[in-house]
């Protein structure tokens, strides 16, 4: 089964339908310029790259099975896959309507041919920000009202949505925009500028530190560690056990608004930009991004290495409405053997790479904002959603 099916969630039937799906909860817009995008924390350097990335950004369409989509009633802001627990890959998606908001587990089967089901939907408290799921099948949501919650995706009928704790600036609850497992404990993040961390047991919460601007994205370097990484005005990896924090310098001071490590080889870490810039960094040795590409015509609000198919792949989306998927591993191919790009692919530095069109597959355009995109962590299997509540499920192996 390939292409479109329409359904509407259970949720459809506690609340109308919009005419116009609403805006994920962490962008706005300029009322003075309607086309300039204004981030919602406090940005001291929004300023564009003052120099070129080195790949276009409109990657022409490539062939590849069109993704199996359907259509919700609300604008879905987030969407993880589980680990494997059965037969069939299961993801959880939350949206971000502001009302009426909920978790939705699906499952997808992908033997002859794709196919989902919605398995169970769970009222959720405020906007999903951001979803974080642990290797043990444990699902911790970030909420617009300033809690924390979590669920556990192995047993999701049970529908039990448990808050373990607020987070709170100057008295006020403060937009989670992200959370993360450590070895220590969870993390989250604030929009405006509240790096917390919270005791899983316990729900209490304590300030590892306040930024001067706001997080944008989070993400643990490893569950069992203590680094973890933000986007915010910069990237920077953190050490939650001392508070040490490692800054990685943008040339352009461009905001960056989501953030992504390749898990084989954690030093290497990638960053999506305000301007649809990607960049790549190696923080064993390099303060500035050593790769520089354009990928997308506006923010890029999700992105991702891809660990079930062959290394050197990785999943974009943004603001545009585009999905990309990007393949570093063809460069080394393209340049044959002896050259400087086969010898990166040879080392396992295939980021190293410099890119053309043609190592950029475009998955997907849809009308409206890609807000996140994943992909499963052991099937070739990706996912997405947007603002205008399309989720879409396909096969990286087509």
């Amino acid at each position: 089964m390939h292409g479109m099916r329409r359904t509407i969630p259970r949720s459809a039937r506690r609340a109308p339908v919009k005419s116009e799906p609403a805006p994920a909860s962490s962008k706005t817009f300029s009322t003075t310029e309607p086309n300039r995008y204004v981030p919602d924390f406090n940005a001291k350097a929004n300023e564009t790259a003052s120099e070129m990335p080195l790949v276009a950004k409109h990657p022409q369409p490539q062939m590849i099975t069109p993704p199996l989509i359907t259509v919700t009633s609300a604008a879905q802001n987030c969407i993880r896959w589980l680990p494997n627990v059965s037969e069939d890959a299961v993801g959880v998606i939350g949206s971000g309507d502001g009302e009426n908001d909920f978790l939705t587990f699906y499952s997808v089967t992908a033997k002859e041919e794709l196919d989902y089901k919605s398995i169970v939907e769970v009222a959720h408290e405020g906007k999903v920000n951001k979803i974080s799921v642990t290797d043990e099948g444990q699902v911790y949501t970030a909420s617009s009202t300033g809690s924390v919650y979590t669920i556990s995706g192995l047993d999701p009928h049970k529908k039990t949505l448990h808050k373990i704790c607020d987070i709170e600036k100057f008295g006020k609850p403060e937009s989670v925009s992200s959370v993360a497992s450590s070895a220590i404990g969870l993390v989250a993040a604030g929009v405006h500028g509240s790096l917390m961390i919270i005791d899983n047991n316990t729900g209490q919460v304590s300030s590892l530190q306040f930024d001067e601007v706001g997080f944008r994205d989070l993400i643990s370097v490893d569950e069992r560690g203590t680094e973890i990484v933000t986007a915010g005005c910069d990237i920077a990896v953190w050490d939650v056990r001392s508070g040490d924090r490692t800054d990685l310098i943008h040339p352009g001071k461009c905001v960056a608004t989501c953030v992504g490590i390749d898990p084989g080889q954690p030093h290497f870490v990638m960053g999506g930009m305000r301007n649809g810039e990607l960049a790549i960094w190696d923080r064993r040795s390099d303060s500035l991004p050593f790769n520089r590409i354009g990928l997308h015509s506006g923010p890029i609000w999700d992105l991702g290495v891809v660990s079930s198919s062959r290394a050197g792949m990785l999943l974009s989306c943004g603001e545009d409405g585009n999905v990309n998927l990007v393949d570093f591993t063809k460069a080394g191919d393209r340049g044959g053997f002896g050259s400087i790009e086969q010898a990166f692919c040879d080392q396992g530095e295939f980021w190293r790479a410099g890119l053309s069109l043609a190592d950029i597959t475009s998955v997907t355009r849809e009308a409206l904002a890609v807000n996140s995109v994943n992909s499963h962590r052991s099937a070739a299997l990706f996912a997405y959603a947007t603002d205008g509540g399309v989720l879409g499920f396909g096969n990286l192996s087509s």
